[in-house]
């Protein structure tokens, strides 16, 4: 009696692991209360197929291969063998080498300057950095622009477009700042991002209404945010290479990431290998941090760097001017 209860009892959560994966894998819009689904750690899901694998000895095989297309198919892991063998350098003609980090105010420009030069950057996106964290940045004979807590380093002149504050949404803070940079020809505007986060919104929720309540809060804000910006960048782009990048605070998995950026090519997700975690997290380990590129260039080679202080991971990519040769 008790094992067919546990069997029965391992076969419902096993359902739940399968519409988990499937979700994840097509993006399905669902209920605000799932909004942050896509934030689940794989070997979460992983453990919702293991019971009814030890259990149901009979099916054990079939379940088996079942839990592991459900698996794959709602896993971020971006396997890609040919990675090592890109060269990154940012040397080589006609590529660039772009970095997004939030900094989380606790990595000085120094530090920055080292990072810049030991990845041989061309392009430094940095948000939650000091107001004028790049003033003396012509000591190394780089650009530094600084609207707020959004700072670009660059080794190419910046012209400093238009920028957004959350003033008109009742919040604080600027969310994106547009340059525009030269880089042998090809004239590449940036995005430099940084996305409302839920602890905007209070970790405190009293009851699950309130609870609730914020998680549509946060999704509407999301939408404004996103949907404001993508005009911002549409107004300013003609014939532009264009370059977003940095702190979104949704995986690349969530379905209004898909709707709103779905159009631009994803650089950890076309170059980059593993699993690709940017923010800190003792459970969840999610990738919030990402650098977008049109169609007009190509991610070569993506990785995420190593902790240096900060609370997120820098996010390293070297890009391709597409139809054009080395």
């Amino acid at each position: 009696m008790i094992l067919s209860a546990l069997k029965l009892a391992s076969l419902l959560i096993f359902i739940i692991g399968v519409i988990l994966c499937s979700i994840l894998a097509f993006q399905l819009s669902v209920l605000d209360q799932f909004y942050f689904i896509d934030f689940i750690p794989d070997y979460v899901v992983l453990f919702l197929f293991l019971p009814a694998i030890i259990l149901i000895s009979k099916k054990r095989l079939y379940l088996f291969l079942t839990g592991c297309v459900f698996f794959v198919m709602g896993s971020p892991f971006q396997i890609n063998i040919t990675h090592n063998l890109v060269e990154e350098d940012s040397i080589i003609h006609n590529r660039f080498k772009v970095a997004s980090f939030n900094v989380a105010q606790r990595v000085n420009a120094e530090k920055l300057y080292q990072f810049f030069e030991q990845k041989k950057l061309d392009v430094l996106f940095v948000q939650e950095g000091s107001y004028d964290m790049f003033k003396d940045a012509s000591r190394y004979n780089l650009y530094g622009e600084c609207v707020k807590r959004l700072c670009v380093l660059s080794k190419y002149a910046l012209t400093q477009l238009e920028s957004l504050n959350r003033r008109a949404l009742g919040g604080w803070g600027q969310y994106v700042s547009l340059h525009k940079i030269n880089v042998g020809g090809n004239v590449v505007l940036l995005a430099n991002v940084h996305f409302a986060s839920i602890s905007n919104f209070g970790y405190r929720f009293n009851t699950f209404a309130g609870f609730l309540s914020k998680i549509s809060l946060f999704k509407d804000t999301k939408a404004i945010e996103f949907g404001l910006v993508k005009a911002l960048i549409e107004k300013w782009s003609d014939d532009e290479v264009i370059v977003i990048a940095g702190d979104f605070n949704l995986t690349d998995r969530n379905q209004q990431f898909t709707q709103y950026w779905g159009g631009f090519r994803n650089a950890f997700n076309e170059s980059g290998f593993g699993y690709g975690t940017t923010r800190k997290s003792w459970f969840l380990s999610p990738r919030i941090d990402h650098i977008l590129s049109s169609k007009r260039l190509s991610p070569v080679a993506t990785s995420v760097w190593r902790d240096m202080e900060s609370d997120h991971y820098p996010v390293v990519s070297t890009l391709q001017f597409i139809g054009q040769t080395e």
